[in-house]
């Protein structure tokens, strides 16, 4: 799924501006060959800031604002899985879900790292951030706090850079008070067509702060970055309140 990072960085709204009534999306996460309970996987509704991990039995409980979520599940050395579900369904409690670990194929092993870039930080760190978050005042406060999980391949031949993560990326947004982490499935540049496209699930954990005015700054400044935003207009679409 494409996953447009600048936007979200820029207009992501706390659930509790929205206060609704709630619906709850229990279950299980296991491994899909060994069926036993994975511990401490995460769990998160995309885009939102509610996410939880698995106890030792693998169980997790979400309290959902009604609508409709992708259901991410990820765990270190394991697929990603996605589940939608909807304040509508009838089998969201209770569900199990089964997660694959990675099968590395040794023939792309081998190619990729034919193709790996050793000082790619250095060489794309800047020109990846710059297509990734966006060059906006908002983003300009991004902080990516764990670079060394990028790998950076490229392709001379078809003059295109990609751009793999070992683990979540971490981004603290310091403009609305928000920690970012995100699942990244690819990044490809095409400097051909100068084109960026990239894919991957987001999850936001609100920053805390012992100053008041530092929350009250937060807080005014999501509501500036939701006003005219797409969310915005979408919202008031579905309401009917244009």
């Amino acid at each position: 799924m494409k996953t447009f990072l600048s936007f979200f960085l820029s207009i992501i709204i706390t659930h509790s501006v929205f206060a609704q009534s709630t619906f709850i999306v229990s279950g299980k996460i296991i491994d899909a060959d060994s069926k036993l309970p994975m511990t401490l996987a995460s769990v998160f509704a995309e885009n939102t800031t509610i996410g939880t991990a698995t106890d030792a039995a693998g169980n997790f409980k979400l309290y959902l604002p009604h609508g409709g979520y992708n259901l991410v599940v990820t765990y270190t050395g394991y697929n990603t899985e996605i589940k939608r579900i909807s304040t509508a369904g009838d089998n969201d409690n209770n569900i199990v879900i089964e997660i694959k670990q990675q099968q590395k194929d040794m023939a792309d092993v081998v190619v990729k790292a034919s193709y790996e870039v050793k000082d790619g930080w250095e060489k794309y760190g800047k020109f990846f951030l710059d297509h990734f978050i966006g060059k906006t005042a908002n983003s300009s406060q991004c902080i990516l706090k764990n670079s060394d999980a990028l790998q950076f391949f490229f392709y001379k031949r078809k003059n295109l850079l990609k751009v793999l993560a070992t683990a979540p990326l971490e981004i603290e947004n310091l403009a609305l008070g928000y920690t970012v982490k995100y699942t990244l499935d690819s990044f490809v540049h095409e400097y051909n067509t100068d084109i960026s496209l990239y894919s991957g699930y987001p999850f936001f954990e609100e920053m805390e702060s012992s100053q008041m005015d530092q929350l009250v700054k937060w807080n005014a400044a999501r509501k500036l970055a939701y006003q005219g935003s797409i969310l915005h207009f979408m919202r008031s679409l579905y309401q009917k309140k244009l």
